[in-house]
């Protein structure tokens, strides 16, 4: 997968935990609290999911060149 794949999957998830958040914002007009703690719990977990892909990246990325480093 090419960065810009995950520059895009990582958009399209974020604008997803976007739309939720303004879901939210309507449900705490309403006090719906059920609801609106099953979207933050959506919404932290779409952010934790995008966040540990991009850590994972630049480790594997660093691990790289580390190992580079030591060929050198």
């Amino acid at each position: 997968m090419k960065i810009q794949d995950y520059i895009n999957e990582a958009r399209e998830e974020l604008e997803l935990a976007v739309s939720l958040l303004y879901a939210a914002e309507i449900l705490i007009e309403k006090k719906e609290v059920d609801a609106l703690t099953i979207i933050v719990a959506k919404v932290r977990e779409i952010i934790d999911k995008v966040c540990n892909r991009w850590l994972d990246l630049i480790s594997k990325d660093l691990s790289k060149a580390l190992l580079a480093e030591e060929k050198q």
